[in-house]
């Protein structure tokens, strides 16, 4: 998340060819040919499925035929009405070495190993992260500028937990400011980040954790994905968020939200 999709955005992170993620416009394509085979996008164009059609595609049934699929919208308003339960996840994040990739959905941060979450007293490896824009998942219908996915996998490597950050326009993001200084700015372009990213810094200190049962927001779309939605959004200027969206095929790279149905909904308290 060209890596195809979501579980393709994990690939480069894990050597597991596959992630969301991620999640973007594509980029510009020659013309089509007969022989080329229609893949996902954000855009619907000759060569190129939109997200209402991704379940089209082979091996996608599930971005139309899931009951649990991502992102959705979050209530406004409401968190001081909802409790905060126990079992939010607890982080295990250290300053981390980044390689960052343009695969054409989505700028990709993959990280060396050692960080992971613990729910529940089961631990999931960070993966690799990376950014949508605007945001996948709303509050009250609202977007925001950005969103983090952070993807965690579980010991066979699947994803399994995805923490996700909103972003809002205020201050510089001191967490991020280098590595946003050096966004590969074409498909398939990779970046080193010379000092490491001071990971721990990268969620909010303060706040909880929407949680529900969801999916992967790009193709597959795989479900029995565990949502960790943190509800205190984080800062970036608009200078920072300005060197994604502008790089011409990452904005307007969100799913549009998905039902809820009639999965549980609930406010995790952080560790």
């Amino acid at each position: 998340m060209h890596l195809k999709h979501c579980l393709y955005v994990i690939a480069a992170a894990v050597a597991y060819a596959a992630v969301p993620a991620a999640q973007q416009t594509a980029p510009p394509k020659a013309a089509p040919s007969a022989s080329h085979t229609p893949h996902w996008g954000y855009a619907t164009g000759p060569d190129v499925v939109g997200p209402s059609q991704w379940g089209s595609l082979s091996g996608n049934t599930a971005c139309s035929a899931g009951h649990e699929q991502s992102p959705i919208d979050l209530p406004a308003g409401s968190t001081a009405a909802m409790p905060l339960k126990a079992g939010g996840p607890q982080f295990t994040y250290h300053p981390a070495k980044l390689v960052i990739l343009d695969n054409g959905h989505t700028i990709q941060m993959n990280t060396d190993p050692g960080n992971a979450i613990n729910v529940a007293g089961k631990t999931y490896k960070l993966a690799q992260f990376h950014f949508h824009a605007p945001s996948e998942h709303t509050i009250g219908g609202k977007h925001f500028p950005l969103e983090i996915h952070l993807v965690h996998v579980d010991d066979a490597n699947r994803p399994a937990a995805v923490v996700g950050i909103l972003v809002k326009a205020g201050e510089s993001n001191a967490a991020l400011d280098a590595a946003f200084k050096h966004l590969p700015q074409h498909e398939g372009e990779q970046a080193d980040l010379a000092s490491p990213l001071d990971l721990p810094a990268l969620p909010p200190s303060t706040g909880g954790f929407w949680h529900y049962s969801g999916s992967l927001t790009t193709p597959p779309c795989t479900e029995s994905v565990q949502w960790f939605v943190m509800d205190t959004a984080i800062s970036m200027s608009q200078a920072q968020i300005a060197s994604f969206t502008t790089i011409p095929h990452m904005d307007g790279t969100a799913r549009p939200v998905q039902p809820l149905g009639d999965r549980k909904l609930e406010r995790l308290a952080r560790q």
